[in-house]
């Protein structure tokens, strides 16, 4: 990405929708920083795979700090049997965040992009808020003071649990609203930076896979699996 203005959209990876779009379920009508979405998703068949989830992201890449800034809507259904209680989500980036992450702790072996990180990097979620579009005031109910964020041995941070405020009943759909910045590591493991080149990957928070029993299939950044 060589050459990029300070703060230039990353068009290769996102979608810029326009913000006059009118939200699905009402909740973007006041308040344009909720980023549209499809407004055929919620009323989907549940056996399609695309109507688990929807992400509607804007973003932007400042060469010169490295940083990525983002804001997603996330419009996620339980096509499972079971009522679910938690999310959880994967922030993949954070693998290059310190030495406590799994992925540093795994031994280095000879692969492409294993090299040693060189300048720390991570994702920062600002907040991850639920968007309450039962109410006419629009109102959000911020769940990430309450995200588990570290897990297993070395604290790692790629793997989050976010417990939810109320059940979510198989194919009902819940919308999120994210704020995160990425601080992009040396580059490593095809992610990072080096001088003005960039390659963003693992950049923005995604929600692991549900089985069919309702448990999800999550997992922490390894080496040798994302």
């Amino acid at each position: 990405m060589q050459g990029l203005r300070k703060l230039a959209p990353l068009v290769a990876f996102v979608a810029l929708l326009p913000l006059s779009q009118s939200y699905a379920n009402g909740d973007a009508r006041a308040d344009p920083a909720i980023l549209p979405m499809d407004p055929h998703m919620a009323n989907a068949p549940l056996d399609h795979p695309v109507d688990v989830v929807d992400y509607a992201i804007r973003a932007e890449l400042d060469p010169a700090a490295h940083i990525v800034h983002g804001r997603e809507t996330i419009l996620w259904r339980n096509v499972s049997r079971a009522p679910v209680h938690e999310l959880w989500l994967h922030l993949y980036l954070n693998a290059f965040k310190n030495e406590d992450s799994l992925f540093l702790s795994e031994p280095v072996g000879r692969f492409r992009g294993g090299g040693k990180v060189q300048t720390w990097g991570a994702i920062d979620v600002r907040k991850f808020q639920l968007l309450k579009s039962e109410l006419s005031d629009g109102a959000r109910e911020d769940l990430w003071p309450n995200a588990e964020k570290h897990r297993g041995p070395g604290d790692d941070e790629t793997d989050v649990r976010i417990p939810l405020p109320r059940e979510v009943a198989p194919g009902e759909s819940i919308t999120f609203f994210a704020e995160f910045d990425d601080k992009l590591p040396s580059i490593v493991e095809r992610t990072g930076f080096d001088g003005s080149f960039h390659m963003v990957a693992q950049w923005f928070p995604k929600i692991a896979k549900i089985e069919p029993d309702g448990t999800f299939a999550h997992f922490p950044f390894h080496r040798l699996a994302e």
